[in-house]
């Protein structure tokens, strides 16, 4: 077989592009596949594993990723989707010439140091995931195991013992040292003109449109609306650009927010709802009085016992004429709500850790509800932010890079590191957020209902009917 091409599976051929025949073939100890989204970057990966595990007779390797889920659900789906071989529940691929592969998460890494294993290969994907260097360098101190490669690996020319990464672009651990080469120098000065050890580490790169006519036109289409709506996921996983800062990736901007001003909404049926972020640990017990869209009440108070909170929300809810009342229902709050609903309130308790409707778009409910504001946002069906609290607070929201996938996928970063930016919690934004999410859900959602843009000298004027029936 010519190493321009690989065999995917019996009965399916690959022809390489350049950039992935530099990495599979790559002669250096550490590269690296840094590449934007679709460029086969995984696939690589497995190819050069492969290579070590059949060709050099009682290997030992090990892929790792940062999570079990990511771990179960993409790394290991992908590798036998690829091979057509099966991993044992062990997570092992057992091979007839002895060699061993393992899948484990970086969790299990200290499992590999206790027991002393030594291993010929490893393969970290996904690499930006990790937070710091560590755990690369933990296994490249387990690169010793013995073995005495086949002719036809020989022949090759590739190290005996290897561990790379394959990766998206960032400004985490793996851009000093393969993106400003300090793997590479540093080897270059401990051992000189030594042909075994001077060439350690090599970078290969690739963008979204190096690999474009192998990838479906209307993905290709698509990227050009992230490139106006996502600027910093464009250019860090489509253009592979290593100088996007962390920090920029804002769920929204002060201009999209400047937006909202240009559109008038007019609302033909009212929806009403408290909204509720409960106290815990110190923090303020916001509660809003929302009517479509729009904060109309507002209350801080810093309680935390439910039967207080539970009345203040009341006197919110009669001033406004309503029984709907949603938030956040972990700890503090589920006691709150439990109270609301013996009421005979209607209630949208909302437990943020749950998983969201769309694994795949969303980290988990918390992430799907921030981007459904997010959404609202980027389509103008918010009013302005009436509340300067809310609007300084949104504009704090992160989410994380090191999350996203192909289709954009949001993850809001913690709580407590919104908090590091603002110097406390996000209370009140979370409350806006929560309310919107139930207004979205109570009879005459505005997602259900005619809808109609009517252009005027002043902006886009949005008119919404608030029942399926029609104007």
């Amino acid at each position: 077989m010519s190493t321009e091409q690989i065999k995917e599976r019996p009965g399916l051929t690959i022809n390489l592009k350049p950039y992935q025949h530099n990495f599979i073939y790559s002669r250096r100890r550490h590269p690296a596949a840094v590449m934007g989204w679709g460029t086969g970057k995984t696939l690589c990966g497995i190819a050069r594993a492969r290579i070590y595990s059949k060709l050099i007779p009682n290997n030992l390797g090990v892929v790792f990723r940062k999570t079990a889920k990511s771990l179960s659900d993409s790394t290991l789906r992908d590798f036998e989707r690829y091979t057509r071989l099966k991993v044992d529940s062990q997570r092992n691929l057992v091979e007839k010439n002895g060699s061993v592969t393992m899948f484990r998460h970086i969790d299990e890494i200290g499992d590999i140091n206790q027991q002393n294993i030594n291993l010929g290969w490893y393969m970290i994907e996904q690499g930006e995931e990790l937070e710091t260097d560590k755990e690369f360098f933990m296994l490249f101190g387990r690169l010793r195991r013995p073995l005495e490669p086949t002719p036809e690996f020989t022949k090759l020319g590739l190290p005996v013992r290897s561990g790379w990464v394959i990766a998206n672009a960032s400004d985490g651990w793996m851009r000093p040292l393969w993106k400003l080469g300090k793997l590479e120098s540093v080897s270059r000065e401990l051992f000189g003109d030594d042909p075994d050890y001077r060439d350690m580490a090599e970078l290969i790169e690739a963008t979204t449109f190096d690999n474009e006519d192998n990838l479906p036109k209307d993905f290709i289409n698509s990227l050009k609306l992230l490139e106006h709506t996502k600027p910093e996921i464009y250019k860090r996983f489509v253009l592979n650009d290593w100088d996007i800062a962390s920090d920029r990736f804002v769920l929204v901007t002060r201009e999209q927010l400047d937006l909202l001003k240009i559109v008038t909404h007019d609302y033909f049926r009212s929806k009403r709802v408290v909204s509720i972020d409960p106290s815990e640990g110190g923090d303020a017990c916001v509660i809003l009085g929302m009517e479509n869209n729009s904060i109309v009440k507002k209350k801080r108070i810093f309680v935390n016992d439910t039967m207080k909170i539970v009345g203040e929300a009341l006197l919110v809810a009669n001033e406004m004429n309503t029984r709907n009342f949603a938030g956040d229902a972990i700890g503090n709050g589920k006691g709150v709500f439990d109270r609301l609903s013996e009421m005979g309130n209607n209630v949208y308790p909302i437990k943020s850790s749950l998983e969201s409707s769309d694994p795949e778009r969303w980290f988990n409910l918390r992430s799907e509800i921030w981007g459904h504001f997010q959404d609202m946002v980027l389509r103008r069906e918010l009013p302005p932010i009436n509340d300067p609290d809310v609007e300084k607070q949104v504009l704090a929201i992160r989410y994380d890079p090191k999350a996203v996938n192909s289709r954009g996928r949001i993850k809001v970063v913690p709580k407590d590191e919104t908090k590091k930016i603002l110097g406390h919690s996000p209370d009140d934004a979370d409350a806006y957020v929560y309310g919107l999410w139930a207004l979205k859900q109570i009879e005459g959602d505005t997602e259900n209902t005619n809808f109609r843009e009517i252009n005027s000298g002043r902006g886009t004027r949005h008119m919404m009917a608030g029942g399926a029936g029609g104007w």
